[in-house]
C-alpha cells in the first residue's frame, strides 16, 4: 500500500469502485497504441512526478478525466498512467494525493 517514493501511502481502489468516467478513460488508454487522450479530452503529456509522490524510476503520462468544455476550467481531477499502461493513479486534487486503481 505504500507509495514507493512519496511521503504518504497511496490508497488502493478497485477499478469497479472508481467513478465511471475514470473507468472509461482507463478503458480508452488500454485500447490504444500511443498515449492519445479520448476525443475531446486533454492529456498524453509526460507527468514529471516532481513531488516524488508516485514510485520513482518510471515514466508517467497524465490525462484529464472529463472532456474539455469551452470557457470552463479543466478542474483538478487527473489520471496518471505508467509507460507500460499497467499502473493507473487517480487524483481528485491536482496531484496532491493519489489512489492507485487496480
Amino acid at each position: 500500500m505504500g507509495g514507493g517514493g512519496g511521503t504518504s501511502p497511496i490508497t488502493i481502489l478497485a477499478l469497479s469502485k472508481a467513478p465511471k468516467y475514470v473507468q472509461d478513460v482507463i478503458k480508452h488508454i488500454k485500447s490504444i497504441k500511443y498515449f492519445d487522450p479520448p476525443k475531446g479530452f486533454k492529456g498524453g503529456r509526460i507527468f514529471r512526478n516532481r513531488e516524488g509522490t508516485l514510485p520513482k524510476g518510471k515514466t508517467y503520462y497524465e490525462f484529464d478525466v472529463h472532456p474539455m468544455k469551452p470557457g470552463v476550467s479543466r478542474g483538478a481531477e487527473r489520471l496518471v498512467v505508467d509507460h507500460e499502461k499497467s499502473v493507473f493513479y487517480y487524483t481528485r486534487d491536482h496531484y496532491s494525493t493519489f489512489v492507485k486503481i487496480e
